[in-house]
């Protein structure tokens, strides 16, 4: 067992020391081709390093034993649930690629919201297009949307071959009192100011004075 750490070591401390050979020769004489290996071979040589002191870290009487994990998600609803079930598929992706075997012992699935669906179309000036695409690269309102409980909120736009332009949205309500989180919605002065800016470049259809409402008629869990 010794011997195969000496070997790790001494091959690591060659790998090292001709690292610092070619170094010195670029003093002398620089190469960019020369350059990119030495950098490589410093990564190369970094990463290997990690993984043997991890190794020399996990000699204790019980390393050898199983290790187990626990994800909870606490008290954080729906987008608590969600993270913690990306830690689990980014844990067991990691010890899948070093080689270790994964077992679920138990899981509990988190109660899911009921989630209504929405879908919304709206003109929008075709003038305007580059600029209302502006103000949504920003930071917007998504932060009063979450606390809406409105999520995967999307807008798509469509200009047809006669120069119009419409907007679709679609968003997911995930709370229990629509009325009321959108009543909220609405009263929230950066929700007001949001509005006030999107609002001049769009053009409601006939008969309707914001975005008009979408009729579901298909949907694909």
């Amino acid at each position: 067992a010794l011997k195969v750490w000496v070997e790790t070591y001494d091959k690591l401390w060659s790998r090292v020391a001709g690292a610092v050979e070619m170094d010195e020769l670029l003093e002398a004489d620089p190469d960019p081709d020369l350059i990119a290996e030495v950098e490589r071979e410093a990564v190369a040589i970094r990463e290997e390093l990690d993984s043997f002191k991890l190794k020399t870290l996990l000699q204790g009487v019980d390393d050898f034993r199983d290790a187990q994990v626990e994800i909870a998600a606490g008290a954080g609803g729906t987008e608590a649930q969600d993270w913690a079930q990306m830690l689990m598929r980014m844990y067991t992706r990691w010890a899948e690629r070093r080689g270790y075997s994964v077992e679920i012992l138990d899981m509990s699935e988190g109660e899911r919201p009921c989630v209504r669906r929405f879908g919304q179309v709206i003109g929008l000036r075709p003038e305007k297009v580059d600029e209302y695409k502006a103000l949504h690269a920003g930071p917007g309102v998504r932060d009063l949307l979450r606390q809406a409980n409105l999520h995967n909120f999307s807008i798509f736009l469509k200009r047809l071959d006669d120069g119009r332009c419409y907007e679709f949205a679609y968003y997911e309500y995930t709370g229990s009192d629509f009325e009321a989180d959108m009543a909220w919605l609405a009263a929230q002065p950066g929700n007001q100011a949001w509005l006030a800016q999107c609002d001049p470049l769009q053009i409601p259809l006939v008969g309707e004075r914001s975005w008009a409402s979408m009729d579901e008629i298909f949907f694909n869990a």
